[in-house]
C-alpha cells in the first residue's frame, strides 16, 4: 500500500480515536514550506484539550519493520526539538509488531497501526490498546532469514555477536554463497539487527535475534529416531565410545547436554545427534526400537550447521549453547525451563 494512501486511512483511524476518547481535533498534511531537504511529517494534528490546544506530527510509513521505524522515531524526535509547538510524536504503519512498539517508547514515541493496536499518551491524552493481531501477514522474509541453509551464518553471528564480519569471510565461515550471505545481511538490516562500518558488519541485539528464530524452529525438523537401551543414560558415553572410534560425527543434545553445560531439571530420556547411519549405530549398541517408553533417541540433524560450534563437556561432545536453547524451547515438557536457564546462565553473559 502506498504511504499517500495510508496517509488518507491514518486521517480517519486518528479522527476516530480522537472522537473516543472525548476530544476534537484537526488534522492536516504538513507544510511544505520548508526549504529543500528539511524533513517534514505527513501529518499534523491539532488537538483540542479543554483549555489549550497540543500540536502532534504524525509520520505515516508504508512498512513497520524495526529499522525504518528506528528512522522514523528519531526524525519525529530530532522535528520536535526544532518546532518546541510540536509536543508529540505518533508513527503510523500498517502494523507494528511487538519489537517495534518497544523500540517507539524508547524513543518517547505514539504509534497507532490498522490493526487497530495504539499507544498515545500527552496532555490528558491516554491510549493503550494491544494484542490485534496483523491483518496483513507477511513472514516471507523472516521465512527466508530462517531457512535451513541460511541459519548457518544465523548461528555463526549468534555465536560471536562482537566479531566483525565481511560478507565473503562469513560465507567461507559458514559454507554458504556470497549470494546467501548477502541476502541475510540485507534482511537483518531491515530487522534493525545489524550495525555496519564501512563494508564490515556485526549483529546486534543477539537475544531479539535468537528469539525470532525459535518462532521459527522446532527440533522436529530433524529426523528422530526413538529406541529402548538396558543401560540407561550409560549409552550416552557408549555411543559416544562408538562413534569415536569408527569416526562419527555426534553430540549430545536437549537435556543430555543441557545436563552437563547447565544443569536444571532431571531428565529420562537421553537425546543425540548423530552424522551416520542411525540404524548401524542402533544395530551395533544394541538399541531396540520402540513406539513408546523410549529412554534414548538418536537426530538426524536438518542441517550440518547443527554441529557448529560442538563444546567439549567431561569428555564428552554437546551442541552449542544455541542448539540446546533452540531444541529446548521447542520441547515439550520442562524444555522451556531448562532453555530459559541456558539463555540466562550460559548464553547472555557471553553476549554482554
Amino acid at each position: 500500500m502506498l504511504e499517500r494512501d495510508l496517509t488518507y486511512q491514518f486521517t480517519e483511524t486518528i479522527r476516530r480515536l480522537l472522537d473516543e476518547t472525548g476530544l476534537t481535533g484537526m488534522i492536516e498534511t504538513a507544510s511544505s514550506s520548508a526549504g529543500q531537504g528539511q524533513y517534514q511529517p505527513d501529518l499534523l494534528l491539532s488537538v483540542d484539550a479543554g483549555s489549550r490546544k497540543y500540536k502532534v506530527a504524525v509520520e505515516v510509513k508504508a512498512i513497520g519493520q524495526p529499522r525504518i521505524i528506528r528512522m522514523a522515531s528519531q526524525q519525529l524526535k530530532e522535528y520536535m526539538a526544532v518546532n518546541p509547538d510540536v509536543v508529540y510524536g505518533i508513527l503510523a504503519a500498517p502494523y507494528i509488531s511487538e519489537d517495534g512498539r518497544s523500540m517507539c517508547h524508547r524513543y518517547g514515541i505514539g504509534y497507532v497501526d490498522l490493526a487497530g493496536n495504539s499507544s498515545i499518551a500527552f496532555a490528558n491524552l491516554y491510549v493503550d490498546i494491544q494484542g490485534r493481531k496483523n491483518p496483513y501477514p507477511t513472514t516471507r522474509g523472516l521465512k527466508s532469514l530462517f531457512a535451513k541453509k541460511t541459519t548457518r551464518a544465523i548461528r555463526i553471528l549468534l555465536s560471536a555477536p562482537k566479531r566483525s564480519w565481511y560478507v565473503r569471510d562469513l560465507a567461507r565461515e559458514a559454507e554458504l554463497s556470497l549470494g546467501q550471505v548477502s541476502h541475510v545481511k540485507r534482511l537483518l538490516r531491515d530487522e534493525d539487527l545489524l550495525f555496519e562500518e564501512g563494508r564490515s558488519f556485526r549483529l546486534v541485539d543477539p537475544e531479539r535475534l535468537l528469539k525470532a528464530w525459535v518462532q521459527n524452529y522446532s527440533f522436529r525438523l530433524n529426523d528422530s529416531f526413538d529406541f529402548y537401551s538396558i543401560e540407561g543414560k550409560r549409552i550416552e558415553r557408549q555411543v559416544a565410545s562408538f562413534c569415536s572410534e569408527k569416526g562419527i560425527t555426534y553430540a549430545l543434545a536437549l537435556f543430555s547436554g543441557a545436563n552437563l553445560t547447565a544443569p536444571s531439571v532431571r531428565y529420562g530420556r537421553s537425546f543425540i545427534y548423530l552424522d551416520g547411519e542411525i540404524t548401524e549405530v542402533a544395530k551395533q549398541l544394541e538399541l531396540k526400537e520402540v513406539t513408546s517408553g523410549a529412554n534414548v533417541t538418536l537426530l538426524r540433524p536438518y542441517d550440518k550447521g547443527v554441529f557448529y560450534g560442538l563444546q567439549d563437556t567431561s569428555g564428552l561432545t554437546v551442541v552449542s549453547d544455541i542448539q540446546l536453547y533452540l531444541d529446548l524451547k521447542t520441547y515439550r515438557g520442562r524444555g522451556d525451563e531448562a532453555a530459559q536457564h541456558i539463555l540466562e546462565r550460559r548464553l547472555i553473559p557471553r553476549w554482554r
